[in-house]
């Protein structure tokens, strides 16, 4: 079941000297997988899988979890890290957060304004200038996090309309979370 699972049926048979480090990585995922014991742990071996084989192994995953059965997962993926009941956040070896994906971006208290435009260099450095902000690039849009994002996306437009492609307000997300936590 586990050699389908994670596209290792072709090359079931082989010493692992002859596979790909990607097989390799599923094969040690397959190992941890066969055992039946109380809680599984897979310490961020999912994260080198192809993603087609990665997303395979989290429907499983999460398959089993409906039957009761508990996973630790080593992810650095806020996607991946909101399929879990509970998180823990390590900074540099310490926990810094422990509890729910949506307790985490709860806390952080604040909205995104993203931001888009033809001149991003030009316009990264007046906002970081004018609001004393961290402006994260990220997809080719300017990320500012805001308790006020209103009244900053407003301030932005007013002085520089003429830079700014699109603008818009959104929730901030697990990755959002995740990213504040490390810079702290």
């Amino acid at each position: 079941m586990f050699i389908q699972l994670l596209g290792l049926a072709d090359v079931r048979g082989r010493r692992v000297g002859e596979l790909s480090q990607g097989q390799v990585t599923a094969a040690e995922i397959a190992k941890s997988l066969i055992p039946v014991v109380d809680v599984y742990a897979i310490d961020g071996l999912i994260e080198r899988l192809d993603p087609a084989v990665r997303k395979r192994v989290w429907e499983y995953i999460l398959s089993r979890k409906r039957h009761g059965e508990t996973f630790i997962v080593g992810t650095s993926f806020g996607r991946e890290a909101s399929m879990c009941d509970r998180i823990a956040v390590l900074v540099r070896g310490s926990v810094v957060f422990l509890g729910t994906p949506n307790d985490l971006v709860a806390e952080m208290n604040s909205e995104v304004v993203a931001v888009e435009s033809m001149n991003t260099p030009i316009l990264k450095s007046q906002i970081s200038d004018r609001f004393g902000s961290v402006v994260v690039e990220r997809n080719g849009m300017l990320e500012i996090r805001s308790s006020d994002a209103s009244a900053e996306a407003a301030e932005i437009l007013s002085r520089s309309a003429s830079d700014v492609s699109c603008l818009y307000l959104r929730c901030p997300t697990l990755d959002d979370a995740l990213e504040e936590l490390e810079r702290r």
